[in-house]
């Protein structure tokens, strides 16, 4: 067991790590670190470990798909250059990428001497999606040319769990304050697409919903999509049982693509989500929401899944397209939370009860998945935020479960979108500014803290806070009550360690939530976080009253109830261990807030 701390000296503001193990002696936690990465290379290679545990100790014959990762490097692409610069840039080094992947693929297949490896691929960017026995599979896994090899096809559940009662989706509205975005700023989520990524056909008449492209017109309707669906917008009336009324949903206006394509193995059929992906961003998702999760790959490994690397990877390319996943409803079979993945945010299932307008009487459901993932230092924290989930009465049928709750983020921010379209480009500052105004963290019974396992993240959703914090970019140090920016960033950004950007947030004598989100590393790697970042928060003396320092997270979180003699507070990033090569997207988001409103 080893101890670490993150001290700053106050004079200089640099920050070291000091460790100590178990009888409080002091260690090289750096050394430690690079120590254990060398066993697990020598154990599984660039391996997921439970897949090559399992090929070892089952010594299965049976061939495989698996989604490989090549090691190939490319050019980071600077989203603020004018938007066809970067779509043509992203397009060019795209092609390259696959190209490259391909040609390499094949050619380490002929070195290795693989006879069972499929030369018909699947290529998405640096990725592979083939099929090899899995005796062959074990040499690949210290290939030089390999940085990750994982399951591509697993079982699948999807995240829905019942209730005795449910609720109306309009008097649920009003636990996440959709209403207001709805009622009072007209917003709809039009001009905005979101992908369902499933499979099969709609349990309904197509016209019931906002369907407005479809990948694949093969299999049976299938309900746990169709009310993925209805969350989004359907006309649906339960008392004629008929498509006659008026659009109703999270985001009524917005287009709906089904990501439907079914596997080529009928016992996998939701096996295709780098094929469901491709298509969706093809047809201009903007948002990409995933109401289930793999088993038992996401459920008993702590580490990354191969899903998880994947849009890892590709949330933070171009077209750039938010992407959401349920949690889990596993609670009680102490399963991982899903949604492990840097770049993208898993989500809870609130249990909400709207006989009160108060956010603050709700709590989490007892089944939503929590337990976080294995790292370095234990300090991340997921799923990052919770929704009510519990439970919608849609399509004249009901849907709960952190199922519901991913549809209902996943159609707040169509909303948020709509309202704030340069947000559309930036997945990070969608990220932040949830993180950030998601202001009943209650739920649990127990704030935010990076010290223990929290069940609802930073709290429930709070869209009318989310579109006030989206409405206003502050770029400057203007003092600001709620507000967000967001940017690229590099070693030259810092001086002695210190981000060289500051924002202020105006004091208004309420607490105050601040939210700092950035990107793992994807390039030539997995998918690990290069940098280390934390958040300060220093009023107008030049005294910090608030920090947020975990190690392992891609955001930093923090609120602070700040006094009178405070004055307004500066926001600041300082960075631990900056790698020279760094290039990230960032975003920073703060609120003033109100508890339970």
């Amino acid at each position: 067991m080893v101890k670490r701390y993150k001290i700053r000296d106050l004079e200089t503001g640099k920050s070291v790590i000091i460790a100590f193990d178990d009888r409080d002696r002091s260690v090289d936690l750096d050394l430690l670190l690079a120590q254990e990465d060398a066993r697990k290379y020598e154990l599984y290679g660039d391996m997921d470990p439970g897949m090559y545990r399992e090929i070892e100790e089952t010594q299965a014959s049976r061939m495989r798909r698996v989604l490989i990762k090549m090691d190939l490097p490319e050019e980071f692409i600077d989203k603020n250059l004018k938007p066809k610069l970067v779509e043509n840039q992203s397009l060019a080094q795209k092609q390259t990428l696959e190209q490259k992947a391909r040609e390499r693929y094949r050619s380490m297949v002929s070195s290795l001497g693989a006879q069972s490896a499929s030369q018909k691929v699947e290529v998405s960017g640096p990725f592979i999606v083939t099929e090899i026995s899995s005796e062959e599979l074990l040499s690949f896994a210290r290939a030089p040319e390999i940085v990750y090899i994982g399951p591509y096809d697993s079982n699948v559940i999807l995240d829905q769990v019942g209730y005795s009662e449910y609720t109306e989706m309009e008097d649920a509205f009003k636990v996440s304050r959709t209403n207001h975005l709805q009622n009072s700023y007209n917003l709809s989520g039009s001009g905005i697409r979101i992908a369902v990524t499933e499979f099969g056909q709609t349990s309904r008449e197509e016209e019931c919903y906002n369907v407005v492209a479809k990948q694949s017109y093969e299999g049976n309707p299938y309900h746990h999509m169709s009310l993925s669906l209805a969350m989004w917008g359907t006309t649906y009336q339960t008392q004629t049982s008929l498509c006659d009324g008026p659009m109703i949903g999270y985001a009524p206006g917005a287009g709906q693509l089904m990501a439907n394509k079914p596997s080529n193995d009928p016992e996998y059929p939701h096996g295709n989500y780098a094929v469901r992906y491709q298509w969706a961003k093809d047809n201009g998702a903007d948002i990409i929401s995933m109401s289930w999760h793999l088993e038992p790959d996401e459920e008993v490994n702590g580490t990354l899944s191969a899903r998880d690397i994947y849009f890892d990877y590709w949330s933070i390319r171009w077209p750039y397209p938010a992407v959401f996943t349920s949690a889990g409803n596993e609670a009680f079979e102490f399963a991982y939370a899903s949604g492990k993945g840097y770049n993208f945010l898993g989500v809870g299932n609130m249990a909400f009860d709207t006989s009160v307008d108060n956010r603050c009487d709700d709590q989490i459901y007892d089944e939503s998945s929590y337990y976080n993932p294995i790292s370095p230092y234990n300090d991340r924290e997921i799923p990052e935020i919770a929704a009510p989930g519990a439970r919608h009465a849609v399509c004249g049928d009901s849907f709960g479960g952190t199922s519901a709750a991913t549809a209902a983020v996943s159609g707040i921010s169509a909303l948020l979108l709509e309202g704030s379209s340069h947000l559309k480009n930036w997945p990070e500052a969608l990220r932040a500014v949830l993180i950030a105004t998601a202001n009943y963290q209650m739920g649990d019974w127990q704030n935010w803290s990076r010290y223990s396992d929290g069940r609802d993240g930073t709290g429930m959703v709070n869209a009318l806070y989310a579109h006030l914090t989206a409405k206003k970019r502050e770029t400057g140090t203007a003092a600001q009550y709620r507000a967000h920016d967001y940017g690229s960033m590099s070693v030259d950004d810092f001086d002695q360690g210190t981000y060289e950007k500051t924002w202020t947030a105006r004091n208004n004598n309420a607490p105050i939530r601040v939210a700092l989100t950035w990107n793992s590393k994807t390039t030539q790697t997995s998918s690990v976080l290069d940098v280390d970042l934390d958040l300060w928060l220093v009023n107008s003396s030049g005294t910090i009253v608030a920090t947020s320092t975990s190690f392992d997270g891609s955001y930093e979180f923090l609120e602070y109830m700040p006094s009178a003699g405070d004055g307004n507070l500066t926001i600041k990033i300082k960075g631990y261990n900056i790698p020279q090569d760094l290039s990230t997207y960032y975003s920073v988001a703060w609120t003033t807030h109100y508890d339970c409103y």
